[in-house]
């Protein structure tokens, strides 16, 4: 799972195309205060994490072993 945000990250394109200057601020605020994350975009970013894991492992990109590893470290 990733550690770092993207500026313009997907998930906050509705904001920031309607205020780009929203990205900037945004940016300076994580770097003063930090990125600080709830229990709600913990979940969601291990459900990314399981989608992608599932899609990969469909597509055959990884084993079953792999995929199953991976699926554990998950919790």
């Amino acid at each position: 799972m990733p550690g770092i945000h993207a500026t313009l990250s997907a998930s906050s394109s509705k904001r920031w195309l309607s205020c780009p200057p929203s990205a900037r601020l945004e940016e300076k605020l994580r770097n003063r205060f930090g990125d600080k994350s709830s229990p709600y975009a913990e979940e969601g970013t291990k459900a990314h994490a399981v989608a992608e894991l599932k899609l990969r492992h469909m597509n055959g990109e990884i084993n079953d072993f792999l995929f199953k590893t991976q699926m554990e470290a998950l919790g």
